[in-house]
């Protein structure tokens, strides 16, 4: 592998951690108004 194609896969591998994590804050916001998170 070349070092522009690791460094391709490298950033492609970053936006998809990146798009991810936002995916799961909008999950936990909406857990959080749907009161599936009961605190104790």
């Amino acid at each position: 592998m070349s070092t522009t194609s690791l460094m391709l896969e490298v950033k492609r591998l970053r936006n998809f951690a990146y798009r991810l994590d936002l995916d799961e804050a909008k999950e936990r916001t909406r857990g959080k108004y749907l009161n599936i998170f009961k605190q104790k």
